[in-house]
């Protein structure tokens, strides 16, 4: 029914696939076409499927420069139930340990949370304990007549959300940062949030190497 209800048009069609890719710029196309046994004729023509052009970006992760793969809000993050095999992570890549189901949009409701996920690459770490130490702050900025200010919560008060250090004291012992990268993430309740549009300024430092990187998402908060 669920295939069905795709091929007539009434639900889209969600495709994921995992690329393993060097850094460099791609194109990329995607030929989406039903299977033998689901083709229909529509005035006695095939219908053959439908293909698309992207252009793909991919970073260059393995330069040694502090840097962040995409922040991506999520509309769910779970922990994995039983282990994923091969096939599954090629059709869920961003199943990374937990069940992680990107957005489909930046339109959140105040019952929702706010969910921000992404990952931190090449952060220095200590030669003896194979630790970083990295600090990540976020701010919260609403858009009002063209300008924006510091973020508010229902009652007045400040919207702010507590450090989130990453280093030899809060990682796991089995935690290597030559070969991990750092995976922050961010779970707040949007009850909280009056009804807007919002920006997160976050700041990623590494304090071993005296450099910090910046890095944004938006979203919009509807009651």
């Amino acid at each position: 029914e669920l295939l069905a209800r795709q091929m007539e048009g009434t639900w889209p069609v969600e495709v994921t696939r995992r690329l393993v890719l060097a850094g460099g710029d791609y194109d990329v196309f995607v030929l989406l076409s039903p299977a033998p046994a689901m083709q229909k004729v529509k005035d006695d023509v095939m219908l053959k499927g439908v293909a698309a052009k992207f252009e793909l970006t991919v970073p260059d992760y393995a330069n040694n420069e502090l840097t962040t793969s995409s922040v991506i809000l999520l509309d769910k993050f779970e922990g994995l139930t039983a282990p994923m095999t091969a096939d599954m992570i090629e059709v869920k890549p961003y199943n990374m340990g937990a069940e992680i189901v990107p957005a489909r949009s930046a339109k959140k409701k105040k019952t929702d949370e706010l969910l921000i996920f992404y990952q931190v690459y090449n952060a220095s770490v200590d030669g003896t304990s194979l630790k970083p130490d990295v600090v990540v702050e976020y701010e919260f900025l609403v858009k009002k007549d063209g300008a924006e200010s510091q973020a508010l919560s229902g009652d007045g008060k400040k919207l702010v959300y507590p450090p989130q250090k990453y280093n030899g004291s809060t990682l796991p012992p089995q935690f290597d940062g030559n070969v991990m990268p750092l995976t922050p993430a961010l779970a707040i309740p949007l009850s909280m949030f009056a009804p807007g549009d919002y920006r997160v300024n976050i700041k990623i430092t590494d304090s071993k190497a005296t450099k910090s990187i910046t890095r944004e998402v938006v979203f919009s908060v509807a009651e």
